[in-house]
């Protein structure tokens, strides 16, 4: 979601919400109870929000994208329908089909209801434990609090020599990884991790090179240094600085990503 099509969306959205006229119809209901909890694990690595605790900085500050148009007087049900339409009409670095369903019902709903609302320090709402679920192309996602638990994508446990594929994958969660990256094999703001180890990747230069352990661990130490074709430097750079993930925590997050097949 962009700020100035958020704006531009505001403007005419009176008329919108009442008619369900945006691309996915009239949003209506949804619990932003699970929807607090599916915004942190699939929307938070980019976009900034204060009640979610998240601080992504790849897509618009949320709080400063609504505060305003809240003192403007626009009703959440508005507000929502805007939310609503924009996760329809996704445009990159917003991967497509994020969420769908009820479960962007809910994400709507949430931020309807949370964002650019002055901090109490009481939460605006408590995320939900249960989470949400939403099956794309056959395979289910399933949320908790915490993020992702299962993917529908082909994952084991252990330890590997080269690091802990246990804490790879919840690292996969606290760091953002989850908004970005896929582990079903569908295309998203970055490549996906199904298969992704041991292939051919096409660089934005035009030549080619395995995705051994090495250039796994260069991407995520290094995001901008090896750039895939197809996609744009900057955007994981922007979450995740060069160096700012561990030796030890990126070799757990290779183990991870090499038993995605």
């Amino acid at each position: 979601m962009r700020r100035h099509l958020l704006g531009s969306a505001l403007a005419a959205a009176a008329v919108l919400a009442a008619t369900g006229c945006g691309t996915g119809g009239l949003s209506k209901g949804g619990d932003p109870a699970t929807g607090k909890t599916l915004f942190i694990a699939k929307c938070g690595s980019c976009h900034t929000m204060a009640d979610a605790g998240t601080q992504g900085k790849v897509g618009p500050n949320l709080d400063d994208a609504f505060a305003g148009d809240r003192r403007q007087g626009y009703k959440e049900s508005t507000i929502q329908q805007v939310v609503r339409d924009q996760i329809e009409l996704a445009s990159p670095p917003m991967p497509p089909n994020l969420v769908r369903g009820q479960d962007a019902d809910s994400v709507a709903a949430y931020v309807a209801m949370c964002a650019g609302r002055p901090q109490t320090g009481t939460p605006c709402v408590t995320a939900s434990q249960g989470g949400g679920g939403t099956t794309t192309g056959g395979t289910t996602t399933t949320t908790a609090a915490t993020g992702t638990t299962s993917t529908g994508a082909t994952t084991t446990t252990g330890t590997t020599a080269a690091g802990d594929a246990d804490h790879g994958k919840a690292l996969y969660t606290s760091l953002g990884c989850v908004g970005c990256h896929t582990l079903s094999g569908e295309k998203s703001t970055g490549p996906t991790f199904k298969g992704l180890a041991g292939s051919q990747v096409k660089l934005a230069d035009g030549s080619t090179v395995t995705a051994d352990d090495a250039y796994l661990l260069e991407s995520i130490t290094d995001p901008d240094k090896q750039i895939a074709a197809g996609y744009s430097a900057g955007i994981m750079s922007s979450v995740i600085k060069p160096g700012q993930v561990s030796r030890d925590d990126a070799n757990d997050l290779v183990a991870f990503i090499k038993q995605q097949k």
